[in-house]
């Protein structure tokens, strides 16, 4: 066996420093390196012999000084490696469209030269990525195929390296397999991520694909445009977990509250560093609340799928309320009890009063804001007063019995054309109410429920619980198939010489809400003040039971012409106020208002703040508010000067409402939802309290000047919009309303229940934030 003496030497050291190497012919470059090594063990003790470069070259000298001339000329850049010229690098993308594909490339080549190579080989797949940003990896213990099976479970962070650029590909693979293939796993700059909502079903995931470099914050960006449920709820209510991709894991989680590894930090990459190459990245959103629920456990169907997401609800319920119990046995109050103490039973009527439904039974319909209205300002006439003088004879009579009660009073009733229907049977059931008022046509519910007692203490049955079941039991059949209505109904309760009104609608479930005190009919003939009180309420049932019959009139003809008009046309999960026009402030023209979701926060809906489009123009957002109070003038003025959003229509509604109309501010963040660690300059501060000024200088005030009433523009921080103009009004006039939270909220002193707003209030309030949220 013929052996080769090589000499070799360390490229840079002195020519006294060549050795000798005595090697067979028919051996590798592998074992030439191993020869090195142990011919230099202390040189090269700390080196992987794999790591070992050889070049092979020719010189020529006669004298040592003449052969260390040559060598520091020497130069490797024009020497070919004692290796075969090329590598084919089996490459694997999880996000190209064929996993598993080859790239040939240079052995002296760098790894940055692979990166465009790979590019090159995959033009669509890699067409939005520079090829710099892609991250390959060398696997420790390289794999043989069928890849898709070998490579299952294998984790980048664990059995992984990261390639640098400059790596030559010899260097990092010193010893390829005889096929002189290397193993690479090209790791997209980008993610996809596979997304669920918690409390949604298998079918409702949503994919997001994103930057592996992006925020966290980032990342709820983007579900936020995804998922419109999101898009109100500030950043910091919304949870992110990296869940299981097992279906029946999966399954059991996205029902279980917390349920998840939490993602943690502000980068997503290192949260994922533990999934498996050929993996997906799964993820569920929770949205948590740090305050009290002001709504029941939803019966929600956020994703529509073109199905009626308040039908849906609505027989959700329905299902949940057998008809086991007759109302008057269910009224009863260790079973009311337990009836109202469960979510998924419970009818939101103020027994308990938490929770409440947000939107009310007067924007629900009409009806019953003028009720409220017509009680307080209606002019009464002969008729009126004649009818309540002899009403309140008969309300406040002594009988032996309630059904000589009930004749008693419904023949008055009768006599001024309100026609009660005594002891008549729900349909389909054995149900028998005291009273009611229905339609002729049979196909639509009662519109009046009244509710009798003989006296007070005469019954073990709560007579208000008692007519809300009724209210349940008239309306099961009805609520499902007509879905696009409230079906408003008015509730009496007549117990003894008192009534009591009471407005019923449903929503996804049913909601009735107190419209009156109880009304004393055994007054003295001197007392003006509650002759009137009664005689104007019951004038003013009167008129809202007329409005009442025309309604139903009105349904019964579009249910004779379509009958599938009533039902939830639009696929709203809820019903939305009814107002939907508004003169413009303009031009003075009607718009119409198209609702698509209510405000939410810390993923609950939030007071009666809603946003849509015009109904002309659909790309046209607006917000519109409902509120009890609200002051047009500071708003436009705020509008005018710059610091707040256009104010584009103003309507005063009946029952005590006011409905403000616009523009929605895209792109904004409230003040209070940025990190705690983001500060803006002072002088955008200062800025924002010269504006606010002027407001002062035309003796109107804010008063509520909270980091939740301020908005920031998402790409420009030194933008600020004020918001929530409910407090507003007219210096020293204008007074703070009841429950003013001076707790949790820094407030001056004099800033109470009751006492005067003034300006010094509203400049306080911004030094306090400018002292949290401004630069040092």
């Amino acid at each position: 066996m013929e052996t080769l003496t090589l000499y070799c030497w360390v490229y840079g050291e002195y020519v006294e420093t060549i050795f000798q190497v005595k090697i067979p012919r028919t051996e590798t470059v592998a074992s030439l390196k191993e020869a090195i090594k142990n011919k230099k063990p202390v040189a090269f003790r700390d080196m992987d012999v794999g790591t070992l470069a050889l070049y092979k070259v020719t010189l020529s000298g006669s004298s040592d000084e003449e052969l260390e001339e040559n060598l520091k000329k020497l130069s490797l850049d024009k020497q070919d490696p004692c290796l075969a010229q090329y590598y084919t690098a089996k490459s694997l993308s999880p996000d190209a469209t064929d996993r598993v594909f080859e790239v040939k490339i240079p052995r002296a080549g760098s790894v940055a030269a692979l990166k465009e190579a790979i590019k090159d080989k995959k033009p669509v797949d890699f067409r939005d990525v520079d090829a710099e940003s892609l991250a390959l990896y060398k696997l420790r213990d390289p794999v043989t195929g069928p890849y898709d099976e070998n490579l299952n479970g294998v984790i980048l962070s664990e059995h992984g390296e990261l390639l640098r650029p400059s790596n030559v590909l010899s260097e990092a693979f010193p010893t390829p397999s005889p096929a002189r293939h290397i193993h690479i796993i090209v790791d997209s700059p980008s993610l996809m991520i596979v997304c669920w909502l918690r409390g949604s079903t298998l079918d409702s995931r949503f994919q997001i694909s994103i930057r592996a470099d992006a925020t966290m914050s980032q990342l709820k960006g983007c579900m936020k445009e995804s998922e419109s449920v999101l898009r109100d709820v500030g950043d910091g209510q919304i949870r992110l977990f990296r869940i299981s991709g097992d279906e029946d894991e999966l399954r059991e989680c996205l029902n279980k509250i917390g349920d998840g590894e939490p993602l943690q930090g502000d980068t997503l990459v290192p949260n994922f560093l533990g999934v498996p190459v050929l993996d997906l990245f799964y993820v569920v959103a929770e949205v948590s609340s740090t305050t009290r629920s002001t709504n029941p456990p939803p019966l929600s169907h956020p994703d529509f799928g073109g199905t009626d997401p308040i039908k849906a609800a609505r027989e959700d319920f329905i299902k949940a309320c057998p008809q086991n119990k007759s109302p008057s046995g269910g009224s009863h109050p260790s079973s009311f009890c337990k009836t109202q103490g469960e979510g998924n039973t419970r009818i939101l009527c103020g027994r308990p009063r938490d929770p409440e439904e947000l939107i009310p039974v007067t924007l629900l319909h009409p009806v019953f804001g003028q009720f409220l209205d017509d009680c307080q300002t209606g002019t009464m006439k002969k008729d009126d007063n004649q009818f309540v003088g002899e009403l309140s004879n008969a309300m406040s009579n002594l009988y032996d019995d309630e059904e000589r009660r009930v004749q008693a009073v419904t023949d008055l009733f009768k006599a001024v054309q309100l026609d009660f229907n005594i002891r008549e049977k729900i349909p389909g059931t054995q149900y028998m109410m005291d009273v009611n008022i229905s339609p002729n046509d049979q196909r639509l519910p009662c519109y009046v429920i009244a509710e009798f007692k003989n006296e007070a203490a005469t019954s073990t049955s709560d007579p208000y619980m008692q007519a809300v079941a009724y209210y349940l039991e008239a309306t099961r059949a009805f609520a499902p198939r007509m879905s696009g209505s409230a079906l408003p109904c008015f509730i009496l309760v007549l117990f003894g010489p008192y009534i009591v009104f009471a407005g019923a609608v449903w929503n996804l479930r049913p909601v009735v809400q107190v419209l009156s005190t109880p009304l004393a009919f055994h007054y003295h003939s001197t007392d003006t003040h509650n002759q009137l009180t009664v005689a104007r309420h019951m004038a003013a049932f009167r008129k809202a039971v007329r409005t009442l019959n025309e309604y139903y009139q009105h349904l019964s003809i579009t249910l004779t012409t379509d009958g599938n008009s009533l039902s939830n046309q639009l696929s709203h999960g809820a019903l939305f106020p009814y107002r939907t026009e508004f003169e413009s402030l303009d031009d003075g023209i009607t718009r119409n208002i198209r609702y698509t979701v209510q405000f939410m926060e810390a993923g609950e809906k939030k007071g009666l703040v809603f946003f849509g489009t015009l109904q002309e123009d659909d790309t046209d957002q607006i917000c519109i508010k409902f509120s009890r109070r609200y002051s047009k003038e500071a708003h436009l003025h705020c509008a005018e000067s710059g610091f707040a959003p256009k104010l584009r229509g103003f309507e005063e509604l009946p029952g005590g409402w006011y409905m403000a109309v616009m523009d929605r501010l895209l792109g904004y963040d409230q003040l209070a939802d940025l990190p705690e660690t983001e500060r803006l300059p002072k002088s955008v501060f200062d800025t924002f309290g010269k504006q606010l000024k002027t407001l002062h200088t035309r003796h109107l005030v804010h008063g509520d000047i909270r980091d939740t009433n301020i908005m920031v523009k998402n790409d420009d921080r030194t933008t600020l919009m004020l918001i929530d103009f409910e407090w507003a009004g007219e210096e020293d006039v204008v007074r703070y309303p009841p429950y003013v939270n001076y707790t949790n909220i820094s407030r001056p002193k004099d800033a109470r229940d009751g006492l005067p707003i003034k300006a010094v209030h509203d400049l306080a309030m911004l030094e306090g934030i400018i002292d949290v949220r401004a630069e040092k």
